[in-house]
């Protein structure tokens, strides 16, 4: 009888969080006579059973709010999925939640041939509110390399309204344990309604662990924590970065200065899209490293304040010839700043598209805009105005 493995420095036994009622603990008998536990991964030397036997596995796992996809021959990914009311998934939410905790850290503990994570849940962020968390261990079993691959992980947490209550004063959610296991990442998509200072130190080390593999990095609509954004300077293999907080104003980037640090030393960086940015001096931080860049193709910045100008932006990007898409929002453009934008797209001949939106532009700088892209046909293409 397998259970959940135990990552703590304790021997592996058959209690996996003493924390929990024993009505939410789960073994391998739960599934006997439906899934599979005995045989152990074939990968990645050759294509492992499990990719064979996607069938009955996903069947169990549906129930559940997961599944498996062979996305690449021999590759796995293991992901979330969302099911509409009256489904066939378990709406007890405790025991769904223990289950799949179970089933999730047992495949990706076996099985080396799952290469992707994406999981995705929701956490009521309420008072006097006791968590209840199942946790989700990305380690390998013992007596295997402590080192886990991992090429893509995603993480989604979304705050809900509604909440089940178990003992009428907790909530039942999912924890990511064991991230220093994790090496080999090459695409990182974070994103978190709540970040504890715990989880945000360990996301830091797993940046800073795997800069040299991560190509893709999105942290999406939430507020980016210290450690994190101090971590982002060190991404120098990084081609995608996608770094945006979750509002305007208050909820606007606390600090863009990693970002630029990463602009100046990175000649890998190839998309950027950043913001809300609602300060003038980091606006100007980065429009300095973005007149001497000469490896970004895209690039997008949201303006958090229309007191904040795109200005810098616009005047450093007049020279760029690297540059194809430039996307920009929730700005105001008139005056000064709507001259740099016609010089920019008059200028800068490789530009191939640019958007404007959520934003209030002055009917002269609509002019100047217009005459400004009849000029720029250099390249034989006109950049599209949206």
């Amino acid at each position: 009888m397998a259970s959940y493995y135990d990552t703590s420095d304790t021997d592996s036994s058959d209690t996996w969080n003493t924390d929990l009622s024993d009505q939410y603990l789960f073994t391998t008998d739960t599934w006997e006579g439906q899934l599979n536990f005995s045989r152990g991964c074939t990968g990645p030397e050759q294509r492992c059973w499990l990719c064979t036997e996607l069938t009955p596995w996903n069947q169990a796992m549906h129930r559940l709010g997961f599944e498996l996809v062979e996305r690449r021959p021999g590759k796995l990914c293991l992901r979330s999925v969302k099911h509409r009311y009256g489904g066939d998934i378990d709406w007890d939410w405790p025991t769904n939640v223990g289950k799949a905790s179970f089933l999730v850290s047992w495949l990706l503990q076996s099985h080396p041939c799952i290469d992707e994570l994406k999981l995705g849940y929701s956490v009521y962020l309420g008072f006097r509110m006791k968590a209840l968390p199942f946790p989700i261990s990305l380690r390998p079993t013992a007596g295997s390399d402590c080192r886990r691959t991992l090429r893509g992980l995603e993480l989604q947490q979304t705050a809900s309204a509604c909440f089940e209550t178990i003992a009428g004063a907790s909530r039942a959610c999912f924890e990511l344990v064991d991230l220093d296991a994790v090496g080999g990442l090459e695409r990182l998509k974070l994103t978190y309604a709540y970040v504890n200072p715990k989880f945000a130190a360990e996301l830091a080390k797993l940046l800073r662990r795997n800069a040299s593999s991560i190509k893709r990095f999105e942290i999406k609509d939430m507020m980016v924590p210290r450690q994190v954004n101090h971590a982002l300077r060190y991404l120098f293999s990084c081609e995608a970065l996608t770094v945006t907080s979750f509002g305007y104003g208050r909820g606007s980037l606390r600090s863009v200065s990693s970002v630029a640090r990463l602009l100046h030393s990175s000649t890998e960086l190839k998309e950027l899209s950043i913001g809300p940015i609602a300060s003038r001096r980091q606006i100007d931080a980065i429009a300095k490293e973005l007149e001497n860049n000469t490896s970004l193709a895209k690039l997008g910045v949201q303006i958090g304040a229309q007191r904040c100008s795109p200005e810098p932006v616009f005047t450093a990007l007049q020279r760029n010839t690297t540059l194809r898409e430039l996307r920009v929002t929730g700005c105001r453009i008139n005056g000064e700043c709507g001259q740099s934008l016609a010089l920019l797209v008059r200028k800068n001949t490789g530009l191939r598209l640019l958007f404007i939106g959520d934003a209030e532009v002055s009917e002269l700088c609509l002019v100047q805009l217009a005459a400004a892209l009849k000029v720029n046909t250099n390249s034989g293409n006109t950049p599209p105005y949206e």
